[in-house]
């Protein structure tokens, strides 16, 4: 959202405090829900998710809900794991999706992942999952504070990938 887009912002917030109880949403707040989703967000992608969240939340939404809405559009550690599969069956080395790629590498890599025995694809789809939601979140992070993954670098504590 841009600046401009900050007093509908506003009376949307607004809108959901006066339907739904909680705590009251002072100046501060308000100011605080801004900063929080103003980036990432188009107005009308924010009204919507608004609006889904007065018909189905008993409370005020913060920021986190509108986030878990975001995070419920993201491709599922099933879909991804299928996505691998179909490239390891096919002899491929590569999805080109680095996040499916980089999971299949924390589990040997589409070669070993090829010469899984069948009665074992359970497990390695359960390790995959982990492995696949581990890159999903820590990617959503480093690329919502870029400058705290480029501190921990610069200190030693993350490994670059």
């Amino acid at each position: 959202m841009t600046e401009s887009d900050k007093v509908e912002f506003v009376k949307i917030v607004l809108g959901l405090k006066a339907v739904k109880p909680g705590a009251p949403l002072s100046d501060e707040g308000l100011e605080l829900f801004w900063n929080a989703l103003r980036e990432g967000w188009e107005l009308a992608d924010f009204k919507a998710a608004a609006n889904h969240l007065a018909r189905s939340s008993e409370f005020m939404p913060n920021p986190f809900h509108f986030e878990q809405l975001r995070k419920a559009v993201r491709r599922t550690s099933a879909d991804a794991f299928a996505i691998a599969r179909a490239c390891w069956r096919s002899g491929g080395r590569s999805t080109g999706d680095a996040l499916i790629d980089r999971a299949v590498a924390g589990l040997g890599g589409y070669e070993a992942c090829g010469m899984t025995q069948t009665d074992k694809l359970s497990f390695l789809e359960r390790r995959f999952a982990e492995h696949y939601a581990d890159l999903q979140d820590v990617e959503e992070v480093r690329q919502a504070v870029p400058q705290i993954a480029a501190s921990a670098l610069r200190l030693g504590r993350l490994r670059q990938s």
